[in-house]
């Protein structure tokens, strides 16, 4: 039994898994053939991306600062995303953060908006490009909210990195370990953003989980 990533309208719902989704545009493929990702977390001042393959390999993982998005200007928010999109590897599909309207931080929110929009334009004219949303992510690791979710899955991460395996909710690959260098492990060690570094590797490794092979 074969997974799809497809298309039909703007958006299209792809799994659902205990209440998971997860929702891509671009091109019809078998989603377990991608052997590796692109997994990018967004914020204001930084993109936190990692690359990673399907057998858990860490190529890179980097913080990239994303300069000043105040006052808005999309031009020079074009500029931003072109000059971040052009250094990043080449690799099989890329994978970004769900972002939701948030009422309460409407200036934030919308920015984040703008600015996923421009990297499915932009990133989706070479790449297959999909949004998991963070309660996907959320779900799948046992993730608290608020304030305590960025300390545990700092920890979680960090945990990882120290050698435990990789498990979470209905997951049954529980002997699974990541393989990252030791200069990928020190440059955690010393962020001072290890949440954003966190969150987009767990939103990799939730990709991987739900598009796994079905036997």
């Amino acid at each position: 039994m074969q997974r799809w990533l497809t298309r039909n309208g703007p958006y299209r719902q792809l799994y659902a898994v205990s209440g998971c989704k997860v929702y891509c545009c671009r091109r019809v493929f078998p989603a377990e053939n991608v052997s590796d990702i692109i997994s990018i977390d967004l914020g204001i001042k930084n993109l936190a991306w990692v690359h990673i393959d399907r057998n858990l390999h860490i190529k890179d993982w980097h913080l990239s600062e994303l300069g000043k998005m105040k006052p808005y200007k999309p031009f020079h928010l074009f500029q931003l995303v072109e000059e971040f999109v052009d250094h990043l590897p080449s690799t099989d599909a890329i994978v970004l953060e769900l972002q939701y309207h948030r009422p309460s931080k409407l200036g934030v929110g919308m920015n984040l908006r703008c600015l996923e929009a421009m990297l499915y334009g932009y990133l989706g004219r070479v790449y297959p490009v999909l949004s998991i949303s963070s309660r996907t992510v959320q779900g799948l690791f046992h993730l608290p909210t608020g304030r305590e979710k960025k300390r545990e899955s700092t920890r979680l991460v960090q945990d990882m990195l120290n050698g435990d395996k990789v498990t979470g909710k209905s997951w049954q690959e529980t002997d699974r370990k990541l393989f990252v260098s030791e200069y990928l492990s020190a440059m955690f060690r010393e962020s001072t953003k290890k949440d954003d570094l966190a969150d987009c590797l767990l939103l990799a490794l939730a990709f991987f989980h739900l598009t796994k092979k079905v036997t």
